[in-house]
Parts: structure tokens; C-alpha cells; sequence
């Protein structure tokens, strides 16, 4: 079977994460578990690998990479960010981190259809 690694970063302080990226997390591991049956008929091996951040590295926290490509580029779309009172009261600072912009709407946590549509299509490049 040939892997496909999904990879979620995002930050962690003592155990704990901020509300955006925790929702994320869940939509990304319900879109895993549905779509790891149906990838595996085809020969393809669906990973998540969970990679918590230090709050000094929360530029890259709620991305989402599938076989290495962050997950906006697999579906057209732009990274971008926003204020996030939930990390700033995780490391007791204000703070902004990572959303997706579609269209005129922005993202703040990545939502089941668009996690799907960037696995497909980093499946179809295997």
C-alpha cells in the first residue's frame, strides 16, 4: 500500500489547544476515518500524524498538509489569519493564527468538505 500522510500542527500548551484548531482537529479525524476505508480499496494508506507546536511557533499552528502540500494549495485556496482569543489565552498574550480564505469567506477552523476535497485530490497525485 502506498501512504498518504496528513499532517495537523497546531499549538499546544500543556496538553491543551485553542478552540479554532480543536475543532479542526475533529473535522480532520471524522474525514480520516471516512475516507480511510475508501482510500485502502485503492491501494492507499491514509495516515494522521498530529504535530503539537510550542507557542513560539504558532505561525504554523491549525495547517493542515496532506503528502507534504499544505492543504490550500490542494484546493485553490489562500492561507491567511486572523486574531485568535482562544490561543491568546493559552499563552496569555494576544495572537493570530492560520485560517483558509474561500472566496470572501475565511475559515477559522478547517471545515469536513474542504479536509475531504484536499485528501482526494493529494490521493489522486500518489
Amino acid at each position: 500500500m502506498t501512504a498518504l500522510v496528513v499532517e495537523w500542527r497546531h499549538l499546544a500548551v500543556e496538553g491543551e489547544t485553542c478552540e479554532r484548531c480543536g475543532s479542526t482537529g475533529a473535522n480532520l479525524r471524522a474525514v480520516v476515518a471516512e475516507l480511510a476505508p475508501v482510500l485502502a480499496v485503492q491501494g492507499i494508506a491514509l495516515e494522521l500524524r498530529e504535530i503539537e507546536l510550542p507557542p513560539e511557533e504558532i505561525a504554523r499552528s491549525n495547517e493542515v498538509l496532506v503528502g507534504g502540500t499544505p492543504i490550500e494549495d490542494l484546493v485553490g485556496r489562500k492561507a491567511a489569519v486572523s486574531d485568535c482569543a482562544s490561543c491568546g489565552d493559552l499563552v496569555g498574550a494576544p495572537c493570530a493564527c492560520r485560517t483558509v480564505r474561500i472566496g470572501d469567506e475565511e475559515h477559522e477552523e478547517l471545515p469536513e468538505s474542504l479536509i475531504a476535497t484536499a485528501i482526494l485530490n493529494g490521493a489522486d497525485r500518489l
